[in-house]
């Protein structure tokens, strides 16, 4: 039952309560203060609803829910129209004219326009930030701060859209750091997790650095800072004496100039150019926004400065939080489920802000949401345990998420999945430079999911990424899966990930391979269609010459204490095989990518392999321990005159590596692929209602004898802007009398038209 609460009360001091089944809360009025009237009219069990009124609410503190809270409802009073927002919070009319005269600022006018775009000055807002505001979130970046940026940078938010930060380059353009532009170092006493150190802080020769004025400045770089191309993270960057045209950089790897360092630089007045960009000022210590045309001064501008969670639930069940904008948070998670079970987020959208929802307990759903413009994680979905093989069942469902990571390191992705037994459904996500998911615990599922446009900066990457043996049991199926230019995979199962079945996707508009194997086994890799990427399957074989997986004692004998494989646990008595073969194979175990099924595959003009294995230092792979069977290669228009023939066959070595100096060779594992060729004037049609335009080209900054990369090529290419044609969804339907099911006829039809978003009471159309 619902309980009526209270009286009408117009003096009540928090909230107003009126007389039905709700107790109403209006800006400005206090959520936790509404929580304890109701606990106050409730017994345990009872059902009760807290309903925001349409504006903005501003928190101070998490409001928190416990056990005895289970089956409380905090709703907005009208879908979407009620925002939840921490920190500074100030209305439009706050702000000034930046060209004005600033009373008791360092800057005059004049000096103000000199450092402001002239076509943009007289358009530019200011304000000041207030002294404890400034104290608490801006002055973070000076020499002697050390890592975490990003997490302690402030968000800025207008009516609950996200603002970005100056920066340079535009768009998707990067700087990139070259050896040539490194001039010198500087010793520096840094703090590193509260101790002083010595640090060599490197000096770089950056041209535009000429525009910028970097005294007393909190600009910023970010990028791949570590030198791999996988890892990202934020940097100070200050004046030199050394020209101003160099800059000195914190925190920064001697190993990062190689291929893939490239940077955007933050937090600058002078590259303020675009319409919504904003920069805060060291000097002076104000906020200045070039307003989009949406502003007013009746405009609700946010800054995130709130690091705790916003609503925080520990142990409490069937709790529902539904219809609300979330905007304007660092920090934690908006939203943090611990434990409890059958817990539902829905409806709501989070915009502007660090993170979004963690959850744990059992039975909870984050369902029909909307994440946007996320500077780190969406999702973190865990629950359950694989050593008792207790599921989760917590499940991310019909959610949109749309530009995320933005200012993070790696593994900032739309869901990260962990724990046991947990499930991604009907979700689309796209817009990030890392991965969209990480898959990090056992008998995970993620279906029916449309993923593109992401690993936009990131190489050795994938759009569904998964490491180790812990996702065994994992089952990735009916899902369309893209990236973008670069070294990036649609499916990367990393550093020996094993027990995992890929089943029934589509591999299109990837940069690299369509699935990357990096050593593991017993891998089904069945039924899924390869297109618009380099090549099909690589399989490299790390596990063989790796001392850390070859030795038991250095890594198995923990593997086996964490899922209890000698005791006979349930993850053991599910999963026999794991037991089986670390027992089988001895002290040196055979880890190569062995025993795995590549089966019934697809491969639709792509100009490289269709499943091939990197070999390192000799260490091949018996063909007994392969099974490659039922797979076709097909080229529409027949193999391109002059080009190399990756269908069948192996190669002869390549180049040595530049970064190992190791030589390596790579082999076709699929010697019985049937191969079907088209003409281009009688091409070949499988049956498809609408094959899909790729959207980008991959078959030009490869070496073509062996699928090699040419990085200089493919910088190239990056630096034109990452040129993509926009995401062209298709329709991979098969026709009923489709030409593929007579070719292939152990092929299952794909269903394709259930893959992604679909409508329901919260999401009421489809973006």
């Amino acid at each position: 039952m619902t309980k009526n609460i209270g009286v009408c009360a117009a003096t009540a001091l928090f909230a107003t309560a009126l007389c039905a089944a709700e107790m109403v809360v209006k800006p400005g009025e206090d959520i936790a203060q509404a929580l304890e009237r109701v606990r106050a009219g409730r017994k345990a069990g009872e059902t009760a609803e807290i309903v925001l009124a349409d504006g903005v609410h501003r928190l101070t503190k998490t409001v928190k829910l416990g056990k005895d809270d289970s089956g409380i409802v905090i709703r907005s009073k009208n879908p979407g129209k009620a925002t939840v927002a921490g920190g500074w919070i100030f209305k439009g009319s706050d702000m000034k004219p930046a060209a004005s005269s600033w009373i008791g600022s360092m800057f005059s006018e004049t000096e103000l326009e000199k450092r402001l775009k002239k076509e943009v000055c007289g358009k530019c807002l200011a304000i000041d930030i207030p002294a404890d505001v400034y104290s608490n979130r801006f002055d973070r970046l000076s020499r002697l701060f050390h890592g975490g940026i990003q997490q302690r940078l402030p968000i800025l938010t207008v009516d609950g859209t996200y603002q970005p930060i100056s920066h340079w380059p535009n768009g998707r353009e990067r700087w990139w750091l070259t050896k040539d532009a490194l001039c010198g170092t500087v010793e520096r006493e840094v703090v590193i997790h509260e101790k002083p150190r010595k640090v060599q802080n490197p000096y770089f020769r950056v041209e535009r650095a000429k525009e910028w004025d970097l005294a007393d400045s909190e600009a910023f770089l970010f990028g791949c800072l570590s030198g791999w191309g996988y890892e990202a993270g934020s940097a100070g960057v200050f004046a030199s004496d050394k020209g101003d045209d160099v800059v000195e950089v914190n925190r920064l790897s001697p190993q990062s100039v190689n291929t893939y360092t490239r940077f955007v630089f933050f937090n600058l007045l002078e590259e303020i150019d675009e319409p919504g960009e904003w920069a805060f000022d060291a000097k002076t210590r104000k906020l200045v926004l070039y307003p989009d045309a949406g502003f007013s001064g009746d405009s609700t501008c946010a800054v995130g400065t709130f690091d705790s969670p916003f609503i925080m639930l520990k142990g409490a069940s069937d709790v529902r939080i539904e219809g609300i904008v979330f905007t304007a948070k660092c920090g934690e998670h908006c939203i943090v489920i611990e434990n409890g079970s059958g817990n539902v987020v829905a409806g709501c959208r989070f915009s502007g802000v660090r993170k979004g929802v963690n959850v744990s307990g059992r039975r909870s759903r984050v369902v029909s949401c909307d994440f946007e413009n996320l500077l780190d994680n969406g999702v973190t979905l865990a629950g359950g345990e694989g050593k008792t093989m207790s599921r989760g069942e917590n499940v991310v469902e019909n959610c949109l998420f749309s530009e995320f990571g933005i200012l993070s390191g790696g593994y900032a992705d739309a869901v990260i999945v962990d724990g046991c037994g947990n499930a991604v459904r009907h979700c689309e996500m796209h817009g990030a430079i890392g991965h969209a998911m990480d898959i990090r615990g056992p008998e995970n599922l993620v279906e029916y999911c449309r993923i593109y446009d992401v690993c936009r900066d990131h190489d050795d990457s994938g759009a569904l990424y998964a490491n180790g043996v812990w996702s065994y049991g994992t089952v990735i199926r009916y899902n369309d899966i893209g990236t973008s230019v670069g070294l990036s995979s649609g499916i990367y199962l990393d550093d020996f990930c094993c027990g995992t079945t890929v089943y029934g996707n589509i591999l299109r508009n990837v940069g690299h391979f369509g699935v990357f194997i990096s050593g593991g086994r017993d891998i089904t890799v069945e039924n899924n269609i390869f297109t618009g990427c380099w090549g099909g399957i690589r399989l490299d074989n790390r596990g063989l010459f790796w001392d850390a997986w070859k030795d038991r004692a250095k890594f198995w004998d923990g593997v086996s204490r964490h899922f209890g494989l000698a005791e006979g646990s349930p993850f053991a008595k599910a999963h026999p095989r794991l037991a089986d073969w670390m027992n089988k194979d001895g002290t040196n175990m055979i880890t190569g990518p062995v025993d795995n099924v590549y089966k019934n595959n697809l491969y639709l003009d792509i100009p490289g392999y269709s499943t091939s294995f990197l070999v390192c230092l000799g260490r091949d792979i018996p063909d007994s321990r392969i099974t490659a069977e039922g797979n076709m290669y097909v080229r529409t228009k027949g193999l391109a005159p002059g080009a190399d023939d990756f269908a069948t066959g192996d190669s002869s070595k390549i180049p040595d590596n530049k970064h190992t100096g190791k030589s390596f060779y790579v082999r076709s594992l699929d010697k019985n692929v049937k191969v079907l060729d088209g003409t281009a004037q009688e091409q070949v049609d499988l049956g498809f209602v609408r094959v899909p335009n790729p959207s980008f080209d991959v078959s030009d900054y490869y070496w073509e004898q062996q699928g090699w990369v040419d990085e200089d090529k493919l910088r190239a290419k990056r630096e034109k802007g990452y040129e993509q044609t926009p995401f062209d969804v298709g329709d991979f339907t098969l026709k009923p009398d489709a030409r593929l099911l007579k070719e292939m006829p152990d092929f299952k039809p794909i269903p394709f038209d259930k893959i992604g978003l679909y409508k329901d009471e919260y999401r009421t159309a489809l973006p």
